[in-house]
This record gives C-alpha cells, structure tokens and sequence, in this order.
C-alpha cells in the first residue's frame, strides 16, 4: 500500500513508524542475523581450526558436534513455545562459541599424548580422563550464569538465557559422546608441534613468574582505574537506536520524530484509593491541578489525561457550550458521563488500558524525544520530569494515594 502511494505521490514523503512496525522489523532483523552471522561464524571457525590445528578430521568432529548443539537448542526451545526474539536470535552464535571450546580442549590434550607415544584411542581415552571434570565445570557455571538471566524482567534475555543454557549443555553432552565416537573413526594424525608458538608461551610464561608481585599490583591498579567509571554507566534504552540509520523503521521514526512527536512516553498512574474513585470531583480536580503542572513543564509537549475526556463529555452534554468544559461537580454525574462514553465507543477502543478495572486510578502523559546528537545532553529530562512529577503527586495531592506504577521507556 505504502510502496503504491509514494509511486503515486513522489512529492510526498511517507514513514512508517509506530509498534507494530517496530515489532515486524525486529523479526526481519532476526531472521537477517540468522542467515549472515551464523554462516559468517562457522567461516571464520573453519579457517581458524584448520589453521591451529591443522586436522581436518579435527575440523569436520567439531562442527559435527556445534552444528549438534545449536539444532537441539533452537528445536528444544521451539518444543517449548519459545519465539524468536532480537535478543535469542543471538543464542546460536553463543553456543557456537562454546562448543568449539569444549572440542578443542579435549583434541588438544589427545594430540599432546599422542605425540607422547600413545595410540589414538588410548590418547583419547587419558584426554577424556583428563578434561572430563573441568569441563564440566565450566559447562555447569556457565549454564548458571545464563540461567540466572530468568531474573530478568524483560522476558526476551530470559528466553535468550534459557536458550543458551540448553545448547550449553548439549555442547557439553555431545562434546563427551559424539565428539569422541567420531574422532575414533576418522583418520587423525598428530602432527609436531610448531616451534615459533611454543616458545612464546614459554617465554610469557616465564615472564609472569619472574614479574608475578609486579603484575599482581599492576593489574590491580588497572582494575581499580577502571572499576571508578562504573557510576559513569547510564541506562539508555531508546529502542530505536538498536538498529542502524540504514533500516528503514530507523529512519521513518526519526523523521517522525523530527516533524511530529517522538516514539517514547513517559505514564504516572495515579490512585483514587477506593473503587470507582476516578468519579469524584475531589480526585478529578487534583488530577487536572497535576496535569496543569506537567504542561507547564518545558519538556512536555503534550498530556493525555482522564480530566479532558470529562470536560470533553460535560461540555457534549450540555450542547457543546464553551462554558461547561470543565469537570462535573457531582460524583454519578461524572460516573454517568464515563459509562456512556465507554457504551459508544468501538470495541478495542474504551479506556480499559488507561482505567483500572475497579476504576481505581488513571493518568497518562506523553512527550516527543529528539533523537540528533545534540539531544544526548538533554535525554536526562524525562527523568526530571518522573523525579519532580513523583515528589508533586505525593506531596501535593493528599487523599490521592501512594500506590502508583511508572513507565518510563524514554532516549
């Protein structure tokens, strides 16, 4: 549709912005990572375990047992209902990762004793004795670190973490069955060990024992240095930065931005403190005195309330005359308004998602966000505005109550 007006309409200039682009885009993105990271990663471990190694058994054991473990995470996480997210679309390039470490560890120690006289399957048997326990323990604190993601309270790391555990372990498991099965049956030739790379790890390796006090203080201090920026960390999670200025939904919205109003709000939900609460004068008039305030605030370029849907309402009722738009004085009148305004409008459309059900609380408002460089000094504002917005509600409104959610995604 939107491809056919601009070829009928050049001159204008049309954007797509908005959640269910943003949700659309980030599938594509998915789906895009998919087919060009993971291929790209499983170039790049070819070439450097062909080149290290210098095995092609080795090589062929190893992506057999990655390409094992990314398929049974991806299915089993399928199995389960989880869907594919921005955030565990990453998962497979994860456990690629690990995988080739576990390999790698168990071919080297059997090229080692391999090179020390032994057959291959007795080499393989001592590298197996050898690595069976620590790497375990590296699978088991590993899975544990991205278990411990289910903390999270954004469901899409708790996906990506229970993901990446899965294949964790199925690397772990293939890595100890199939990995050795294989390197049995293959041809596999330890080849001598290069001189250059071993005299280097010697030469470090005596360096950081003779220097051990030295380094020991001397990454401390590096540590500490570096430790002090943490307080410099900000959280900024304006979503559309996640993806580059060529994607077109970047570009839509910050055009939209631009020349309309951003893609961020900020929300205070405000308690009546009793059900059906949202109807009484009293409420209503300090709802309207905290509107007025954060419309006068620089910041904010506009405020979505229950108070203008009222004033709106009272002045239809009393045949569009100027002089009653303003809140009604009695409590079932404005209850009244309420039902008949929900009564008439479209399914989808009520105020369910800014009224508690028990018409508890409501209040709303919203503000443009600039996304140029220029506007990465200013993007604290919003959190000035949620800190005095707070400190006004709770001081200035008494009867109003002190349960309230926020909802700050903001750039």
């Amino acid at each position: 549709m939107v491809a056919g007006l601009r070829a009928a309409h050049p001159d204008v200039t049309f954007a797509l912005t908005g959640l269910a682009v943003l949700s659309n885009t980030q599938a594509q993105i998915s789906e895009l990572e998919l087919r060009t990271l993971v291929p790209i990663m499983y170039l790049i471990i070819i070439v450097l375990l062909l080149v290290l190694l210098r095995s092609v058994a080795g090589t062929i054991a190893t992506l057999v047992v990655v390409s094992l473990s990314v398929a049974t995470a991806m299915g089993l996480s399928a199995w389960l209902g989880m869907r594919m997210n921005p955030a565990s679309a990453t998962a497979p390039v994860i456990i690629l990762t690990l995988a080739v470490a576990n390999c790698v560890h168990i071919l080297l120690t059997g090229f080692e004793e391999m090179r020390a006289g032994r057959s291959k399957d007795d080499a393989l048997v001592e590298s197996l004795r050898i690595n069976a326990q620590p790497v375990f323990l590296t699978t088991l604190t590993t899975m544990i670190g991205f278990l411990s993601l289910n903390f999270s309270d954004a469901p899409p790391f708790q996906d990506l973490g229970n993901v990446a555990a899965m294949g964790v372990f199925a690397a772990w498991a293939f890595a100890m069955t199939v990995f050795p099965a294989l390197i049995s049956l293959l041809p596999l030739r330890a080849r001598g060990r290069p001189a250059g790379p071993s005299r280097f790890m010697e030469t470090l390796g005596n360096f950081v024992v003779s220097k051990r006090i030295a380094l020991l203080w001397g990454t401390g201090a590096i540590t500490l240095f570096l430790v002090a920026f943490i307080p410099r960390i900000e959280i900024d999670d304006r979503f559309v930065r996640w993806f580059d200025e060529s994607i077109p939904f970047r570009a839509d919205t910050d055009f939209a931005t631009a020349n309309l109003v951003g893609p961020y709000s900020l929300e205070f939900s405000i308690d009546s403190g009793a059900p059906g609460g949202i109807a009484e004068p009293a409420y209503l008039e300090r709802l309207e005195a905290f509107v007025t305030w954060l419309r006068a605030q620089p910041e904010v370029t506009h405020v979505n309330s229950l108070t203008d849907v009222m004033k709106r309402l009272n002045k239809s009722m009393h045949g569009d005359s100027g002089q009653f738009y303003r809140l009604p004085k009695d409590r079932n009148l404005a209850a009244q308004y309420l039902l008949v305004y929900e009564m008439s409008l479209p399914q989808g459309l009520d105020l369910n998602s800014q009224i508690s059900i028990d018409q508890v609380g409501f209040a709303f408002d919203r503000y443009p966000e600039d996304h140029s460089d220029a506007a990465n000094a200013r993007h604290r504002r919003p959190r000035r505005i949620l800190a005095a917005g707070q400190r006004r509600r709770d001081t200035k409104g008494p009867g109003i109550g002190r349960h309230h959610h926020v909802c700050l995604p903001y750039g």
